[in-house]
């Protein structure tokens, strides 16, 4: 049977104390922390690329304005942010697009946002050397607010990986500004309050939007959790591609088989066993047989349809998604079956047997129910295999004189002639001794 997934965090622990932290916003688990920087990357990585488009070009425009309403075209300062700014902005637009940069994109923006500030402070200070508004004017104090908000909110970094750009571009700031020749002791104050309130105002909207996008993300993956553990109960109770098929919708789902084999099996002395056993070691026994069938329908790509107390049902289709002979493969079904009930009599030490018997004809096949849902077979094939069943000798597979003739070819049988069945009258009827694989 599948595994369900692991539980997942709950939605109130964004990070708890159990390896994660919620200060930092971190999941306690590793891989779904993974999965979110993924996810986060992925959403932010446009707007990172537009926010830089965006910014090299309204650099531009300053640049043009400085040069329009100042008439000078020779100030270093704007040539110095032509030549590093825009230039920096188009790299990081460019380098973004490359696999091993997305792949390390938190830690590249990390980089990248240091080497913008390092322009930006530098072009400040070269135009405050040419009387100009430095790094210590209004003009100076509105940029260092744009870099952060652009570090904490804009450019895609996750909040814990902003703090540590954020902190030195705060320090640079504040050593720029105490370094400036015009500034005062007030002045320096004040560019340090209003410095320390557009961080601690970034931060904050920083965090609370990455706590929100964590949320939803979790959220989500606890939908998907979810939906995975519904279809893995679906697709164990239903056959997949009928389990597919409600899943798109369709109702009702119901096939008409002109030729299907059925397989019944029953285990003789079951009822016995079970009032010597303990109903945990009961379940347990049964559970290790029916597994084991569960395993040979895999493996033979038949359908197990239902157990019934101590009977399991089962029927072999072909069709353009199975290999093979229909009627062989369950054939073949049937008669490992035998040995997975001989195996389980050893460990238990207790005489168990089987009796299968093995039809083929038309039926039609379909899903009923609405709580519990119950993918299930009709028509006379079933019934007669079902007969074929109780009338078998132990430890035999008996096959109908239609499935005989389906695998002939390819299986070897004794012929018990025609034989009295109840409800059915005479039948020709063959027992199943081996194939050439064994």
């Amino acid at each position: 049977m599948t595994a369900d997934p692991a539980p997942a965090a709950s939605s109130e622990d964004i990070g708890p104390s159990d390896g994660g932290s919620r200060i930092l916003l971190r999941f306690p688990d590793p891989e779904l922390e993974r999965a979110f920087t993924d996810y986060y990357n992925v959403t932010y990585v446009v707007q990172y690329r537009f926010a830089l488009t965006l910014a090299a070009t309204l650099m531009l425009c300053d640049i043009a304005v400085d040069i329009g309403f100042q008439g000078d075209a020779s100030s270093r300062a704007n040539w110095f942010r032509l030549a590093t700014f825009v230039p920096l902005a188009a790299l990081g637009v460019g380098l973004s697009f490359l696999e091993p940069v997305r792949r390390r994109f938190q830690p590249f923006v990390v980089l990248f946002m240091l080497a913008i500030g390092a322009s930006l402070f530098a072009s400040l200070w070269i135009l405050e050397a040419e009387g100009g508004p430095g790094v210590a004017s209004p003009m100076g104090l509105l940029n260092f607010v744009f870099i952060e908000f652009f570090t904490f909110v804009i450019m895609g970094l996750q909040f814990r990986n902003s703090l540590f750009p954020s902190a030195v571009l705060f320090v640079a700031y504040l050593a720029l500004v105490h370094q400036s020749p015009a500034t005062t002791p007030g002045e320096a104050a004040y560019h340090a309050y209003h410095a320390t309130t557009a961080v601690l105002l970034a931060a904050f909207i920083a965090y609370m939007r990455e706590r929100y996008i964590r949320r939803t993300f979790l959220a989500g993956h606890q939908l998907s959790l979810e939906r995975a553990r519904s279809e893995a109960i679906l697709f164990n109770a239903i056959p997949p591609q009928i389990a597919r098929r409600l899943q798109r919708g369709e109702a009702p789902v119901a096939d008409a088989h002109a030729e299907a084999t059925i397989l019944f099996g029953d285990l003789v002395g079951f009822t016995e066993l079970a009032r010597q056993l303990a109903p945990g070691h009961l379940v347990e026994v049964l559970n290790s047989i029916y597994s084991g069938f569960d395993r040979l329908a895999d493996e033979y790509d038949v359908e197990k349809i239902k157990t019934i107390g101590d009977a399991y049902m089962a029927i072999g289709i072909s069709d353009e998604s199975r290999n093979g002979n229909a009627a062989t493969r369950t054939v073949r079904m049937a008669h490992d079956m035998l040995r997975v009930v001989r195996t389980e009599s050893e460990r238990l030490g207790y005489p168990l047997h089987m009796r299968v018997g093995v039809h083929t004809g038309a039926v039609i096949a379909g899903v009923v129910g609405t709580r519990r849902l119950q993918y299930d077979v009709w028509g006379d094939a079933v019934n007669i295999a079902s007969r074929l069943e109780s009338s078998a000798p132990d430890d035999r597979v008996q096959v109908s004189n239609a499935t005989y003739l389906r695998t002939r070819d390819d299986l070897d049988y004794q012929a018990l002639g025609r034989v009295e069945i109840p409800d059915l009258g005479e039948v020709e009827l063959h027992l199943f001794v081996g194939a050439e694989a064994d």
